[in-house]
């Protein structure tokens, strides 16, 4: 028995693939990976990276960019303010796709996707303000999934000025939907967007997530 969750992305030929070693980059261009994200606005770009930031790696098509304009809508690599919903919001043009994988057939339950600081899952990502929006849950705005300080953009309805929150916790963490059919692959579609409370890198970011499945 084998067991794998992945990160993938859209993007080289493009197609969904695995970051593996790769880090998920947020910058201010869908072209150039080095490129700083004006503190209090949200990601321009977003990218496979070698480090942090590294080189790119996304091949000839880079990550999709889906950047927060309100609690209910997006931009689409730059383009107009769309409402953010299912239809809307193409599979396609998700940050990432979660993949559970394994040699024999399970269900999954009590997922959950968060952000941490990279080094203890209880704690938030530092100088960081995120949010996620999952497709197929009946979701209608984004969810804030990290807020570091009260240092934070001021947007109706999200929780940016609220200190505290990220991490493995409750309250913070987005949940993922469970799926409760035997397959031996399981797939969520996730939406992430991102937003520097200061100047300089923010290598204390990490994502992670936890599955149940049986």
């Amino acid at each position: 028995m084998t067991t794998t969750i992945s990160f993938e992305a859209y993007d080289g030929t493009p197609t969904w693939n695995s970051l593996g070693s790769n880090h998920l980059v947020f910058c201010s261009s869908t072209s150039s990976i080095a490129t700083s994200i004006t503190p209090l606005s949200f990601n321009g770009g977003t990218h496979a990276g070698s480090g942090t930031p590294g080189t790119d790696q996304c091949g000839a098509t880079h990550i999709p960019n889906v950047a927060l304009v309100s609690a209910t809508t997006f931009s689409y690599n730059g383009g107009a303010t769309t409402a953010l919903n299912d239809t809307n919001l193409l599979d396609t043009y998700c940050t990432l796709r979660l993949h559970f994988n394994d040699s024999n057939a399970y269900q999954v339950q009590a997922g959950r996707l968060y952000a941490f600081d990279g080094t203890n899952t209880a704690n938030p990502a530092v100088n960081v303000d995120a949010a996620a929006y999952i497709k197929y849950q009946s979701m209608t705005q984004w969810q804030t999934i990290n807020s570091y300080s009260t240092t934070g953009p001021s947007i109706t309805n999200m929780l940016f000025t609220t200190a505290g929150i990220g991490g493995n916790n409750a309250g913070s963490y987005v949940i993922l939907a469970s799926q409760l059919t035997n397959v031996v692959d399981h797939y969520w579609y996730a939406a992430i967007s991102v937003s520097p409370e200061n100047t300089g890198p923010k290598t204390a970011f990490s994502l992670g997530c936890y599955f149940e499945y049986f």
